[in-house]
Formats: C-alpha cells, structure tokens, sequence
C-alpha cells in the first residue's frame, strides 16, 4: 500500500499536459531575459547614481523592493528548467524547499515594503506641512531591516514543512497554483 502511494504521488508531480508547462517555461525565461538586465540596471542606478542611503526613505524601500525581486529572479530558471523536462517541480527536496522559501520572501517583502512605502507617500500627499513619521525619525534603514528580520520567521517553516510536489496540488494544473 505504501509503495502505491508513493508512486502515485511521483506521477501527480509529473506535468499532466506538456505543451501547457513548456508554455509556461517560455513565458518564465522571457521574463528572467527581460527582467535581469532590468533590475541589474535599478542597482546600478540605487547604487551608483542615486546613492539611495543618503537620500529620501522611499529610496530605500524601493531598493529593498528590487532586492526581493532578485529572489523571484532567481528561481525562474529553475522552475522554467522543470517545466520543460515535464516536471513540476524539482527533483531535489533541497532545490524544492529553497526555492519555496525564496518565493515566500519575495511575496512577504513585496507586499510588506509596497505596502511601507504607500504610507510614506500617503503622508508624502495628504500631510505635506506635517513631518513624515518615518522621515522625521530617520529610521528607514532600521525598518526595512525589521522587515527583513521578520519575513525570516514567518518563511523558514516553508524549509521544514513537507509538501506534495513541494509546490503543487494533485491534479491541478492552473497556473496560479503552479507559480506560487
């Protein structure tokens, strides 16, 4: 009974319609092509040009936004990888579960640091004679680092949880499941 169940959850891993999953390989690598030289060059500018830790916190949080894009980056590949060998996922628990934490970090740090600079904008906006509470304190810095420091906790399950397909649901291919 236990080796039935085993190999019926090795097939549920497997891409069930091929030519939907290369599509979607397609779709990632067009977007890791475009999106690499994109964010390389929003470092560069961060980095380089701007020198965001000097300037204002919007900065700051939206260099933070692009260093959690790069997570999402850097899974493209390897999910495009798996879709074209008819996989749906890899092979590899260690592959399996880094990647899950690296998409759950970027999920987390994107809403959360959206969602930090809408408010510095909203005051930006609508209390322009007021001092900005997350400018008059000069704690930019130290809140994206708070952020950073509790999107930890709440991903590192992701790594000791065990799922099915480590990404996917049995028998369903849609491509929200698919993807996050």
């Amino acid at each position: 009974m236990g080796n039935f169940t085993d190999l019926q959850e090795i097939e549920d891993c497997l891409a069930t319609n091929k030519k939907q999953y290369k599509f979607y390989a397609a779709v990632m690598i067009l977007i890791f092509i475009l999106a690499l030289p994109l964010n390389a060059s929003i470092l560069h500018l961060f980095i380089f040009k701007l020198k965001f830790w000097k300037s204002n916190s919007n900065n700051i949080f939206l260099f933070n936004l692009v260093l959690a894009d790069i997570l999402l980056l850097f899974c493209l590949p390897i999910k495009a990888y798996n879709f074209i060998h008819g996989e749906r996922r890899s092979n590899n628990d260690v592959v399996c579960k880094a990647m899950l934490f690296m998409l759950f970090l970027n999920r987390g740090a994107s809403i959360a640091f959206l969602t930090v600079t809408s408010i510095d904008r909203y005051f930006d906006v609508v209390h322009p004679g007021r001092k900005n509470l997350l400018r008059a304190l000069k704690k930019s810095p130290q809140i994206s680092i708070i952020i950073w420091l509790l999107l930890l906790p709440l991903t590192i399950p992701t790594m000791l949880e065990t799922f099915e397909c480590c990404n996917s649901h049995k028998g369903d291919d849609t491509l929200i499941k698919v993807t996050s």
